[in-house]
């Protein structure tokens, strides 16, 4: 059965960074709220990380969109996505939102495992588990914001790509629509917005080398919950004014739509 009411939004990019973009994002969340959606945010952070770990002179190592996350990368990210986590809570707070933060050993909702048979990424996993009624059971009365560093049953930490953090919980909740906010318009082929994929055309893509970096992450994630199960995909620019609601209630959608 289909949870209609739910939305997953990933939000990463310049995005983040950006109080005027970030308190338009949370005034769309509290109206959705205010008429009984349930909401999920699951941020990124990788600027930020990028620009701690040069300030730390530890080399940047990317595959496909995935981070080479070693101990030392572990503690930066922590550090980083907790600052994120608690920034979007507090400005949710401030706006009369009741909102649940997830972070590191402290998410007991959702367990990872390590990445296997992609290489050497270290730390890099995925989401293995997650705690379904606990979970529902936490939307009935809150947001819940969710970082991309999850720990595993032992409590070791993962760094999980927050592309990847949004699909498993779709899909682990059936969820009905999964939104990436960033600070890219859509998919775009020859410089113009495709407006409406589907999943046969997202093979053609990877194919002519259309997309590259983290788009690859995101365009994987996005075959893994259409195929099972998420019926909506948006991908769009967090810099437009009330972006979430357009997807919701306008008949045109922004950005590019993938579906089945």
């Amino acid at each position: 059965m289909k949870n209609n009411k739910i939305i997953v939004i990933k939000i990463g990019g310049s995005i983040i960074d950006n109080n005027i973009y970030i308190k338009n994002i949370i005034g769309n969340v509290r109206e959705l709220f205010l008429k009984n959606f349930k909401i999920i945010i699951v941020h990124g952070g990788s600027k930020q990380i990028d620009r701690e770990m040069i300030r730390h002179k530890i080399k940047i190592k990317k595959i496909d969109g995935k981070r080479y996350t070693d101990l030392k990368t572990i503690k930066i990210l922590d550090k980083c996505c907790k600052q994120i986590n608690d920034r979007i809570v507090n400005l949710m707070k401030k706006h009369k939102i009741n909102v649940t933060g997830l972070h590191s050993k402290y998410n007991t909702l959702m367990y990872a495992n390590k990445l296997q048979n992609v290489g050497n990424l270290g730390y890099v996993g995925y989401i293995s588990r997650i705690k379904k009624l606990e979970f529902l059971k936490l939307l009935k009365d809150n947001i819940v914001v969710i970082s991309p560093l999850i720990p595993d049953e032992r409590k070791k930490l993962y760094n999980v790509n927050a592309d990847d953090v949004a699909q498993a919980i779709s899909t682990f909740l059936k969820v009905d629509r999964l939104i990436f906010i960033s600070d890219i318009d859509g998919v775009k082929y020859k410089n113009r917005i495709i407006k409406k994929l589907k999943v046969s055309n997202l093979k053609q893509i990877f194919k002519k080398d259309i997309v590259s970096g983290g788009m690859i992450a995101k365009l994987n994630a996005c075959i893994k919950a259409i195929k099972k199960g998420v019926r909506n995909i948006h991908i769009v620019n967090g810099k437009y004014c009330d972006i979430i609601l357009k997807i919701i209630f306008n008949k045109y959608k922004p950005g590019t739509t993938i579906q089945l």
